[in-house]
């Protein structure tokens, strides 16, 4: 199949999706919108470290060791499966779309199987769950499957958000054991908690995301300059 022809296919099938949904699928998949700008900008990363260390600030105690991690793992998982629930909502209405894709992949690639979320070892899942999302996670499925019903994602989903939430558990365990044994030393507490209430702060975040763009931009400015230099 040419590129032309699977574009065709492409606008074909999201024409009779789009014709075809209703106003709650509709309604829906606006929703998944607004939630992608959300997790795959910089929400994700404001709000998660910012609602964990406040929650650490106001536990001085060894409990924080036991405490962070579930927080950690309640956090993470709640956000994702919020965002995996409302991707597999609002991406049901694609059902045209994702058979168009599944067939594209599968005349592209005849002699092999295609690669879903479900198919990758716990390597894959992992890096494929944390550093892209749920929302993601689904729209693999959707395409390399060509599903697009809402209940057939549940266990992608579910896998999903248990690997981000583990993953952010541990990371608050060793923060937060991080912060116990400092806290410990009278001459380092002042700095540990003066650190903690820093990082408890979302416009700590915001500010360290926005000098991080800042800096992308400059250097890609520069370095196209220092190319012809």
């Amino acid at each position: 199949m040419s590129e032309t022809s699977s574009l065709r296919l492409f606008g074909r099938a999201a024409r009779d999706d789009f014709r075809s949904a209703s106003f709650v699928q509709l309604l829906a998949l606006f929703a998944v919108c607004v939630w992608l700008a959300f997790e795959w900008g910089p929400g994700n990363e404001i709000a998660v470290p910012t609602v964990l260390m406040s929650i650490l600030n106001r536990i001085p105690g060894w409990e924080a060791i036991l405490i962070m991690p579930i927080a950690g793992f309640a956090v993470g998982f709640g956000l994702q499966m919020v965002s995996g629930i409302i991707a597999a909502v609002g991406f049901s209405m694609l059902h045209h779309t994702s058979k168009a894709a599944w067939t594209t992949l599968q005349r592209w690639r005849p002699d092999s199987d295609s690669k879903d979320f479900l198919a990758l070892g716990w390597a894959g899942r992992w890096g494929v769950a944390f550093f892209i999302g749920t929302t993601a996670v689904v729209l693999i499925q959707l395409f390399t499957t060509g599903e697009a019903r809402a209940t057939k994602h549940l266990r992608a989903v579910l896998i999903s958000a248990s690997l981000v939430g583990a993953t952010i558990g541990a990371i608050a365990l060793v923060v937060s054991t991080a912060v116990v044994l400092g806290r410990r030393y009278p001459s380092v507490e002042p700095y540990v908690d003066s650190t903690v209430d820093l990082l408890a702060n979302p416009l700590f975040w915001i500010g360290l995301l926005l000098s991080v763009l800042l800096i992308s931009q400059v250097s890609g400015r520069l370095r196209p300059a220092r190319a012809e230099a």
